[in-house]
């Protein structure tokens, strides 16, 4: 049985050939992996599912990708994790499945958290 690493590793060589359903399997065996070996908030579990939710949106599984981009989103508050690049990548890629499934009002307002998010990095690299 192949390990995390070798799990996410496939998952990625897969998701850059754009062969997308592979890349989702391999990625889903990641997480569940990741589940028995790694806390909630540690950051390999974190990447784990935003790779699943990331190539299930990329395939217009909107509602599954959601609810995991919800998921690492209460996971990262919860542990009130710093609001660093990854928490703006979590937002950008809730507000694709939020506009994906037709609701603009709310894609705007997670869009527009994501741009703090990003602004406040900015603003720390230059001050």
């Amino acid at each position: 049985m192949a390990g995390w690493s070798e799990l996410m590793s496939g998952g990625t060589e897969h998701y850059l050939r754009g062969e997308l359903a592979d890349a989702v399997q391999l990625f889903r065996e990641a997480l569940a992996e990741a589940d028995g070996l790694f806390a909630e908030d540690d950051d390999r579990y974190l990447l784990s599912l935003s790779m699943v939710a990331t190539t299930l949106a990329l395939t217009g599984e909107h509602d599954e990708a959601e609810a995991l981009f919800r998921r690492q989103l209460t996971i990262r508050e919860e542990a009130e994790l710093a609001e660093d690049a990854n928490l703006a990548e979590c937002l950008e890629g809730l507000a694709r499945c939020l506009h994906g499934r037709g609701e603009t009002a709310e894609a705007e307002v997670v869009e527009a958290r994501a741009r703090a998010v990003r602004d406040g990095l900015a603003g720390a690299q230059d001050g």
